[in-house]
């Protein structure tokens, strides 16, 4: 399920594919505006004031609050939404109607002390949501797809690039799904060498996986069996810089360029 997939004038929250609404529960998002800690180091010199600080361009977990409330029929709404949340493990997707346009990775945290009314009819509560820090783009979720007309200059002899804008001022960390065996880069980082990455079992071009967030290479057939071992990674992982990036391939013969990028935009 999506955001407004259906027309309502109330908010609700969509986790893991199931809506708020199924519960009747009403919401309120002043608490979903929250912004993470930066990762910072801090040092001292001696003989220097003040202090240094290096920044590694990570964010700490934010945790976000929905205020709930159920007016009528209490205990039986609010047990079955209960069920519902502690039997969710790991962080999985968060999206809202406040925040339309993006979605979190969240996991419930639980704890939850009601107040109820009359006779236990209404009640209200919040629920907490520990989330990454990243607010991800839906936009990011697109697969962009290259074909000859989308190369914008020759870098080398059989070398082909085409350009890519991160619309964000933060690094993007995208999977990139390719078929080819050649050299590959993001910018200025390489990928993939020119050795076959064939592993047992599989054939020759298979569509690979490469996850720039984890460092992880996998078959798009065969997602829990790592290939890294076949494959050349750089040490630090490429990333997508904020505004032009330029995605470069070296083929035999000029045609749709073997790869997809899902590029995972994100704000904070």
């Amino acid at each position: 399920m999506h955001i407004r997939d259906h027309y309502t004038t109330h908010n609700y929250f969509v986790f893991d594919g199931k809506s708020s609404m199924d519960f009747d529960l009403g919401i309120s998002g002043g608490g979903t505006y929250q912004k993470p800690h930066r990762r910072l180091e801090r040092f001292t010199v001696p003989g220097r004031n003040g202090t240094l600080t290096i920044s590694d361009d990570t964010f700490e977990d934010v945790e976000i609050t929905y205020q709930c409330y159920f007016a009528n029929g209490f205990h039986t709404k609010y047990q079955g939404l209960m069920d519902w949340l502690y039997s969710k493990k790991g962080m999985l997707r968060l999206e809202d109607t406040y925040h339309p346009e993006h979605f979190r990775l969240a996991e419930f945290v639980g704890d939850v002390a009601p107040e109820t009314g009359t006779l236990n009819f209404s009640g209200r509560f919040e629920l907490v949501f520990r989330c990454d820090g990243r607010l991800f783009l839906k936009s990011g979720e697109r697969e962009y797809s290259y074909t000859a007309e989308d190369y914008i200059h020759t870098f080398s002899e059989n070398g082909y690039s085409v350009r890519i804008i991160n619309p964000t001022p933060y690094r993007a960390l995208p999977l990139i799904y390719t078929t080819d065996i050649g050299n590959f880069f993001i910018n200025t980082k390489k990928i993939l060498r020119a050795d076959t990455i064939i592993a047992p079992d599989h054939e020759p071009f298979e569509r690979v996986v490469i996850d720039c967030e984890t460092g992880e290479v996998f078959y798009e057939s065969d997602r829990n069996k790592s290939i890294n071992a076949y494959i050349s990674f750089p040490d630090d992982l490429p990333y997508l810089e904020p505004g032009e990036n330029y995605i470069k391939q070296y083929v035999t013969q000029i045609g749709d360029l073997p790869f997809d990028i899902v590029p995972r935009w994100h704000t904070i």
